[in-house]
């Protein structure tokens, strides 16, 4: 097996892992209301660790795609900022978040939550740009379409977060994941098949 064919497979792997993560959890805890409950808040219920393991191993996967697209000479900056995209996404996985108060739309900090926020919302817009620009210059209509579908659901999010619009924070989030989860995938296949034979 090529180095570049196991980048993409560890690409791949990372994200499918987070993607069956979350699904797992939507089943392990019902009740949650995935219009205004955010993902992150799943790891403080039933089976909350599925949500560690999956963050961490989106994150592994995404430095895998970052190494891969350098191998295959895209945008350094798109690439520097998917890899700020992996640590943050890592910082998510160890920093748990803590509990929205949605009767009174307020959040009571700790050190881990700050963190955890921090991180989440410095790799979310991370993603978006480098999305955008690491498709520049490729030649699929389906990554444009994935890399048009981050911008416009990370300015949804930023909009809705600016707003403090708290039942909506689930909506907003489930959207500009689906969006990420897709590019990933859909510029982890592309650029595997970019790579050049042997390497």
């Amino acid at each position: 097996m090529t180095r570049s064919r196991a980048l993409a497979l560890l690409s791949a792997a990372g994200t499918l892992a987070f993607l069956a993560a979350v699904l797992a959890l939507h089943g392990l805890q019902p009740a949650q209301d995935p219009i205004s409950v955010t993902v992150s808040e799943y790891v403080l219920g039933h089976g909350g660790w599925l949500f560690t393991a999956g963050c961490a191993a989106w994150g592994l996967g995404s430095l895998a795609l970052a190494t891969l697209l350098a191998r295959t000479g895209s945008s350094r900056t798109g690439g520097a900022l998917l890899t700020i995209w992996a640590t943050g996404i890592l910082l998510v996985a160890i920093f748990p978040t803590d509990p929205i108060d949605r009767a009174n739309q307020s959040v009571h900090f700790t050190t881990a939550g700050i963190i955890h926020a921090i991180a989440g919302q410095l790799a979310f817009i991370c993603f978006g740009v480098a999305a955008v620009m690491l498709t520049r210059a490729q030649r699929s209509r389906g990554l444009h379409t994935m890399a048009a579908l981050c911008a416009a659901t990370l300015a949804f999010a930023v909009a809705v977060t600016a707003l403090g619009q708290f039942q909506l924070f689930g909506l907003a989030e489930r959207l500009l994941l689906s969006a990420y989860i897709a590019w990933s995938l859909f510029m982890t296949a592309h650029a595997g098949r970019k790579a050049r034979p042997g390497s």
